[in-house]
């Protein structure tokens, strides 16, 4: 948030960020809401990415072990078949 603040600070006056905006940031950052909302906008993991494939890969019937090395060797397949 310090880029953020810099950036800000350039066009707003110091006293303003300082007694305005700072404190109100710092007391969304306590909150639950904003701190769910930071959590999601992070990239999935490795992890998630495998369970979201594996639950799509039994919902249409694939039965095999599928995971995330299965779709990148079978996009190299059909990229290098092209």
């Amino acid at each position: 948030h310090a880029a953020i603040l810099s950036f800000i600070g350039s066009m707003i006056p110091v006293s303003f960020i300082l007694f305005t905006i700072r404190p109100i940031f710092n007391y969304l950052k306590r909150t639950k809401k904003f701190r769910n909302l930071v959590r999601r906008l992070r990239p999935i993991t490795r992890q998630q990415a495998l369970n979201i494939i594996k639950a799509d890969a039994e919902a249409v019937g694939v039965g095999d072990n599928v995971g995330t090395h299965t779709l990148r060797k079978t996009w190299g397949y059909h990229a290098w078949k092209s």
